[in-house]
């Protein structure tokens, strides 16, 4: 995208820690992993900070966007950096569980200890990092059934008219999201979703119910996962993405995941790259 409205090659430190093939402790390349693969550096885009000004949007692109001439663009970074900026988790211990399409739990350290298991980014904001244990489908799961059962434009408030009508357990109907094969923790792409429970005793309500409550857990699986190997306590977490468009659900997560969220913005992700262009200028 920089290449195209700039003519400028670049990529960002998170963008170049997640090929595997950087050193972001350096901020650069990693030669020995290039000479792994056989894969000469000037393949690559120069690695710059998310705050670094790349250029200007060419005249052609401007005026195709309709926007005026000279407006600067900086690198930029990952779209989970910037939602985290964004809903202003900003230090160590702090924190934020994703409920969008995929999901996970994001936790900010100021001491980038590889975990086996867990993706591991440099932050926009140093010298913090942050871990990210995912799980592959969250409002994706919750939407299949959705329109398998309902219409598809049915509205949050009605939905959530729905949910709050069965109680907690979903009166033992048990959801496994695994849709999509999983993530963190089993990291398995092979597994797969199901109900356990089903009876005659449910209807179309207890299957949302079951979908929330299964994406929670799956959620907890991850939090659990990365809570057992760090050493500090999370007090609480931002909740963003879809789901917490739905004060139900967010409920749920509280819950399940047993910490209070508080709710970011759901345009945490702009807003965070907005942050970072007023830091650039």
């Amino acid at each position: 995208m920089i290449y195209r409205i700039t003519g400028e090659l670049v990529t960002d430190t998170g963008t170049a820690t997640g090929t595997l093939l950087a050193d972001p402790s350096q901020k650069e390349w990693s030669s020995f992993l290039l000479d792994v693969v056989d894969l000469p550096e000037p393949a690559l885009p120069p690695i710059q900070d998310p705050v670094h000004i790349v250029g200007e949007l060419k005249k052609d692109f401007a005026a195709r966007a309709g926007l005026p001439g000279g407006v600067k663009v900086v690198t930029g970074t990952l779209d989970s950096a910037a939602e985290l900026l964004g809903s202003g988790v900003l230090g160590k211990g702090e924190g934020m569980v994703r409920v969008g399409t995929a999901g996970g739990i994001m936790l900010i350290t100021d001491e980038p200890t590889p975990i086996k298991g867990a993706l591991l980014y440099p932050y926009p904001i140093e010298p913090y990092w942050y871990y990210q244990a995912g799980t592959n489908s969250c409002t994706s799961a919750f939407n299949w059934v959705k329109s398998l059962l309902f219409d598809d434009e049915m509205e949050y408030a009605e939905i959530d008219r729905c949910v709050q009508s069965i109680p907690p357990g979903s009166d033992g109907l048990v959801f496994h999201p695994y849709l999509l094969g999983e993530r963190a923790p089993y990291w398995n792409p092979e597994l797969r979703g199901g109900f356990n429970g089903l009876s005659m005793a449910h209807g179309k309500a207890h299957l949302l119910r079951a979908v929330q409550e299964g994406v929670g857990f799956s959620l907890l699986d991850c939090l659990r996962f990365l809570s057992s190997r760090l050493d500090y306590r999370i007090e609480n977490l931002k909740v963003a993405g879809g789901a917490s468009q739905s004060e139900v659900w967010s409920r749920i997560l509280a819950d399940i995941l047993g910490l209070p969220l508080m709710h970011g913005s759901f345009y945490s992700s702009v807003y965070g790259m907005a942050l970072l262009a007023l830091l650039a200028w």
